[in-house]
């Protein structure tokens, strides 16, 4: 993300919080813990980029609620209790993780090797450098002259009915 930042030096940032990377979701298989999620906040946080926060994914629902809470309380710059509340209507979903916010990971295996990733990260890097730096599209005030007659008419129509 550093070479994308400084290369493309945004304005702003959306970051779409999809919670299908966590440990136990149904059908993402990756093995991020929350907190592990949520330093990706923190760290794009670091740039100092205005950014627009959205939910996204997550098939374990129980997974996403928890991940949305948790990272609600980091933009915020907040702590959260750990145990969920017993007044919540759905504390009996929270049962197999000791209705606790943060629950263990699964052990799994990484089969990513450091030569794959480091492949994919030098392929990224290259087609950031090849691409046009800050790409975006110009706003401009457009010239009566050069708008077509058909919008000028309706412009002119439109301004006669508020004059009235």
């Amino acid at each position: 993300m550093d070479t994308v930042m400084g290369s493309y030096r945004p304005d702003a940032i959306v970051i779409q919080c999809g919670a299908d990377s966590l440990s136990k979701d149904r059908l993402g298989h990756l093995n991020l813990s929350m907190k592990g999620h949520a330093e990706c906040l923190n760290y794009m946080f670091r740039f100092g980029v205005p950014a627009v926060i959205l939910g996204g994914g997550g098939y374990t629902i129980e997974n996403v609620s928890r991940c949305w809470a948790y990272e609600t309380a980091v933009i915020l710059g907040t702590e959260i209790d750990n145990n969920i509340p017993e007044k919540d209507q759905f504390y009996s979903c929270y049962e197999q993780d000791s209705h606790k916010l943060h629950f263990d990971i699964e052990q799994r295996p990484n089969d990513n090797s450091r030569e794959y990733l480091d492949d994919i990260l030098r392929t990224i890097v290259e087609n950031i450098r090849e691409s046009e730096i800050r790409p975006s599209v110009a706003f401009h005030s457009v010239p009566k002259r050069y708008l077509p007659e058909e919008e000028l008419e309706w412009k002119m129509i439109g301004e006669e009915e508020d004059s009235m």
